[in-house]
């Protein structure tokens, strides 16, 4: 069993850890080997700058996030869920890396719907949910930009392409040496890179084929690279980004070789371009980094956020999501924080981290560790994204409606309380676990975090306390 959550392998092989776990130990090795870093040194530029600042969805979270990234769902799982995949109508998900469950469902104007699939987990497929069969364990699955297909890549070297309605199989695609590693799908959905992991101790770097989806044929099949933990493609789909240790390497996929690698000596575990197709964000055990394409340049570097195991950047290129043990918001060209969605307790870290085709939800797979880092068990969380012209449904499990009642706060443990909105002002209080008191006013402050104002007169971070209640309503006040 592995002993950590701490790379991209354990969030894969939950289910099945014992049978690679040989696998697991090489990026541990490495990073104490290599632990140089790029250090963001390069100035933004008013081009970038600019996109920022007109980014609708960029503008609506920074001006308003209380509202704008709302809780939709948080449901514990009866067995493991490993990821959600979701596009269109469809939803794909993989439990304890063994059974696939895909079904239709409005889950855009109907999260709770959503909620009874999960519900579901660990028992019987409920009626409309499709099984796709596995005689071999599942270690990854991608769902195609607009829904139709679905890509299953397992132990036995196999990638296989679903029909997503009907659950039938339309290709099985051989050529791979080893256990499939990552399937995703190129923007417009007709090609699909895959990688294999080498086996334990053969001494050979990853291989990543492209397939041309109408054919089966592989388009391009490229080597060289060790440890390819992640696979992203350019917006135009003509490069392939491959991250792994220790570094990133763009692909022309046309030309079957490396346009540009970009040297950064930490383990890479996630990679994502932006809609432009110019920047790159990394994700890895030393933090998140955007890079230029061409010139391979960081524009900045983000350490502070320690360990990064997933990326996501909205459609509209100015929102960076990040995941590990916690969940940030950032400002995509500056890496500048919004919020904090979950900061998990050390007993926690999320699993697998998935931004909607249409960027409307962001659905977070939560593990329970054990004393030893070994995932126990899972909670699915689905967080609603929108911009002012969108209007986010109610709450799964509530009435309907807009929630009721005055707003109240819930501390997450023990937090302190302080005289003003920011961590300068001093502690002059505090609350106990679970304590509940009234919010009468709420601030975003220059830390680029909500602040509460409590019926005391005090103030509390909103990132250490639950609330409940009408809270959109609360006042914005001036401290």
């Amino acid at each position: 069993m592995f002993t950590s959550f701490r790379t991209r392998s354990s969030a894969r092989l939950a289910g099945f850890a014992r049978q690679i776990g040989i696998m697991l130990l090489v990026c541990a090795v490495l990073v104490t080997a290599n632990p140089a870093r790029i250090r963001a040194d390069h100035d933004m530029g008013d081009t970038d700058q600019g996109i920022a600042q007109q980014d609708p969805l960029l503008a609506a979270i920074s001006s308003d996030n209380a509202t704008r990234i709302n809780s939709l769902l948080e449901l514990p799982t009866a067995q493991i869920v490993n990821q959600v995949v979701m596009a269109g109508d469809q939803v794909a998900i993989l439990v304890d890396n063994r059974a696939v469950w895909t079904a239709t469902l409005n889950w855009r104007q109907d999260p709770a719907a959503l909620g009874s699939l999960f519900a579901a987990v660990g028992g019987p497929a409920p009626e409309g949910v499709i099984v796709l069969p596995h005689d071999e364990l599942v270690v990854r699955i991608a769902i195609s930009p607009d829904g139709r297909l679905i890509a299953t890549g397992a132990l036995d070297a196999l990638v296989r392409v679903w029909d997503a309605a009907s659950g039938t199989l339309a290709q099985t695609l051989a050529g791979h040496g080893g256990p499939i590693w990552n399937v995703v799908f190129s923007p417009d959905g007709t090609r699909l890179a895959s990688n294999a992991y080498p086996s334990p101790n053969s001494g050979s770097p990853s291989e990543i084929h492209v397939w041309d989806l109408a054919t089966g044929a592989t388009i391009s099949a490229m080597s060289g690279q060790d440890d390819v933990w992640s696979l992203a493609f350019s917006p135009d789909g003509t490069l392939l980004a491959s991250g792994g240790f220790p570094n990133i390497w763009i692909w022309d996929i046309a030309a079957g070789d490396t346009a540009n690698r970009l040297i950064c000596g930490d383990v890479i575990n996630d990679v994502a371009f932006t809609p432009d197709g110019n920047r790159l964000v990394s994700g890895g055990n030393y933090g998140a980094t955007l890079y230029n394409v061409v010139s391979g340049d960081s524009m900045f570097n983000r350490n502070d956020l320690s360990y990064v195991d997933f990326v996501s950047i909205s459609p509209d290129g100015g929102v960076l999501f990040t995941a590990g043990k916690t969940v940030r918001v950032l400002n995509t060209s500056t890496g500048t924080e919004f919020k904090t969605l979950m900061g998990p307790p050390s007993t926690q870290a999320v699993i697998d981290m998935t931004l909607s085709a249409d960027g409307t939800i962001l659905a977070l797979v939560i593990g329970n560790l054990t004393a030893t880092e070994d995932i126990e068990s899972t909670i699915v969380s689905l967080w609603g994204i929108t911009d002012s012209a969108i209007t986010l449904p109610p709450v799964a499990g509530e009435s309907g409606g807009e929630p009721s009642g005055p707003c109240m706060a819930i501390a997450n443990g023990t937090v302190n309380l302080r005289s003003g909105p920011s961590l300068d002002y001093g502690t002059t209080g505090s609350l106990s676990v679970g304590q509940t008191i009234a919010v009468t006013g709420q601030y975003y402050g220059a830390d680029a975090m909500t602040w509460w104002l409590l019926a005391n007169g005090l103030w509390v971070r909103s990132d250490i306390v639950t609330v409940s209640g009408a809270c959109d309503g609360v006042p914005v006040v001036t401290p």
